[in-house]
């Protein structure tokens, strides 16, 4: 519940607890509202035609394999099962007094296990400048010198970055799972 007195940004921040949308603020005048979907495309493939300069790519449990919501006299649960068989991960607790029945308890214990998941920190692939390529678009990383098997990842933080010695521009892109 947000109250009439609530401030938009503290009522922005709360309504961001309750969903794994992702919001992104621009110089002009305008928001971008999204949920990336776990089932998203890769909508760039870097192979042999856009060569990797570096790759550091790890695989760790998550910080929750699942997670309970407890709402107002209802309880929701959710349970990502591909990373409960990575390991012995805590269990979330979600408190939301929002939740009235099972159903939206069930959809906000999902919710926090996607905000969970778009959090973590994967790897890091720095590369020749893509001027495409924007934050929480899904790659594909397919360089059979890097990798046995092709890496799918979502992308987290863009950095630029210019070597004056070597007159080289990089763009380091901060991986996410997808």
């Amino acid at each position: 519940t947000i109250s009439p007195q609530t401030d938009g940004r503290r009522a922005m921040l709360r309504v961001l607890e309750l969903v794994a949308d992702r919001i992104f603020c621009r110089t002009r005048a305008d928001i971008r509202f999204t949920e990336p979907l776990v089932a998203d495309a890769p909508a760039y493939t870097f192979d042999t035609t856009h060569p990797v300069r570096s790759l550091t790519y790890r695989t760790s449990a998550p910080p929750a394999s699942e997670a309970h919501a407890f709402g107002a006299a209802a309880m929701g649960q959710s349970t990502t099962l591909a990373d409960a068989e990575q390991g012995d991960a805590p269990i979330a607790i979600v408190r939301d007094i929002t939740s009235t029945t099972a159903v939206l308890a069930n959809a906000t214990a999902v919710a926090h296990l996607r905000q969970q998941k778009l959090d973590e920190r994967d790897g890091e692939l720095v590369v020749q400048p893509h001027v495409g390529m924007e934050l929480l678009d899904v790659i594909a990383i397919d360089q059979p010198l890097a990798t046995a098997s092709t890496i799918t990842a979502r992308v987290a933080a863009i950095a630029w970055r210019y070597d004056k010695r070597k007159s080289l521009l990089d763009q380091a892109l901060t991986l996410s799972p997808r």
